[in-house]
């Protein structure tokens, strides 16, 4: 990684994860959307794919970069790396891609959940939805549809559906929480028609929560879960 910043005068370095889950080791299936060979001196203008490389830990930046732009990553809240690392890839002129795996995390299965394994945390739902309202105030100063687009498609298919996923289990006091977020989010902040491109069944369940129809969504969470669950028994990611 190094070696490439000094190469390239890169502002961004960032690197191939595999996840460890026990004994066994898996490619990060969002970073293989975008690592399928090294690049250099790239945008996420050029390679939106980086929409999707969200985290930090898998990165080097410039020490000149950094500064210039005052980075700093937010205190007391979860899903911190969104807010600095989708802004920093907004003003990063040379990006640095390495498809070789450099970072491994580990997916516990025992003990304490980590961040990402919470999904039903109503703090953690909140700070993620800050974190994307903090990104998209970065967006404001580049006006590229093609983009916006992109950006609001991963939001649709990765943020925001994976706060409303677990809904048809959760309390209603909680579900009437969630709801109202994620409801408020998409009418005020979803400007394309990225929704369409997510398979039907999501749609469906984003159809209903904006709708506040509590049954509907509840039977087209099922639907969902039915499907997930069959793709997992015949052996598909």
């Amino acid at each position: 990684m190094m070696a490439t910043i000094q190469l390239s005068c890169a502002d961004i370095v960032t690197i191939g994860v595999a996840r460890l889950s026990g004994e066994d080791l898996y490619r990060s299936v969002l970073h293989e959307r975008f690592m399928v060979a090294d690049k250099l001196n790239t945008t996420i203008f050029e390679t939106p794919e980086l929409l999707y490389d969200t985290t930090s830990w898998n990165k080097i930046y410039s020490a000149r970069f950094w500064r210039e732009n005052k980075f700093q990553f937010p205190e007391g809240k979860t899903y911190e790396d969104i807010p600095v690392v989708i802004p920093a890839y907004l003003k990063a002129e040379h990006v640095n891609i390495l498809r070789s795996v450099g970072y491994y995390w580990r997916h516990r299965v025992s003990g304490n959940k980590s961040i990402t394994q919470q999904k039903n945390n109503l703090k953690m739902v909140r700070d993620r939805l800050d974190a994307l309202l903090v990104s998209d105030q970065a967006f404001l100063d580049h006006e590229n549809r093609d983009l916006r687009f992109k950006k609001e498609q991963k939001y649709l298919e990765i943020d925001l559906f994976s706060m409303i996923e677990w809904l048809f289990l959760a309390k209603k006091e909680d579900y009437l929480t969630v709801q109202k977020w994620v409801s408020d989010y998409v009418t005020t902040s979803i400007q394309t028609n990225a929704i369409e491109t997510l398979p039907k069944t999501k749609q469906k369940m984003f159809r209903y929560i904006i709708q506040n129809a509590h049954i509907r969504f509840q039977m087209a969470s099922l639907e969902w879960f039915l499907l997930k669950a069959s793709k997992r028994f015949l052996g598909k990611r």
